[in-house]
């Protein structure tokens, strides 16, 4: 007879979700700009506060710090935190990181596009596959793609991800967690491309 995984208790679960939520929410970007910029990484470049941006506004001495922050915070927190899960809990508390960076309670739920941080949890999930493929998608994205927008630069990271998990033959859970990634950079792409969009003068 198959065993029934049982997870971790909802109560647990649900604090789990909510920590791994709170940490990926911290704006490292915003606060590091702040305070060796003296200037609000919102009203620089389109606006976005996360690492790219952080490396517009204050160079690699800021933009690399932040850089491996926004990734710790998915790389660490779902390593300390998916001891227990089930099967379907794991991918639900390996997103929660990347929904608290894009949408980060602090910035009034308007956070960064989540690219560094979803690195992150693919590491923690995958150790060196995913963020491989993913680097690869981006350094393609980079050279092939110059003058096209950030939501159009996102599709080969996207991609070479989907096609990472179906080459070495992930499990549904991974791919309920593609999915729920994938969503997040579109919206996040797609928002902040808007907005350079409607700050341009004609």
């Amino acid at each position: 007879m198959e065993q029934v995984e049982v997870g971790m208790p909802a109560v647990e679960f649900l604090i789990k979700a909510l920590a791994a939520f709170l940490v990926g929410s911290i704006p490292f970007a915003y606060i590091a700009v702040k305070a060796f910029g003296s200037k609000d990484i919102r009203q620089v470049g389109e606006g976005n506060p996360g690492t790219a941006n952080a490396f517009r506004a204050c160079g690699a001495k800021v933009g690399i710090p932040v850089l491996v922050l926004d990734s710790m915070k998915g790389l660490i927190t779902v390593l300390s935190l998916v001891a227990g899960a089930s099967y379907w809990q794991r991918p639900a508390l390996a997103i929660m990181p990347v929904l608290g960076h894009a949408f980060s309670p602090w910035l009034g739920f308007r956070g960064g596009k989540a690219i560094t941080t979803s690195f992150g949890i693919w590491t923690a999930l995958t150790v060196w596959g995913a963020p491989v493929a993913m680097g690869a998608g981006a350094i393609f994205a980079q050279f092939a793609m110059k003058g096209r927008s950030d939501l159009v630069k996102v599709v080969p990271i996207i991609a070479s991800l989907g096609l990472y998990l179906l080459i070495s033959r992930r499990g549904p859970d991974m791919w309920v967690l593609f999915i729920a990634n994938s969503a997040v950079l579109f919206i996040k792409q797609a928002q902040y491309s808007a907005a350079g969009t409607g700050s341009k003068k004609p």
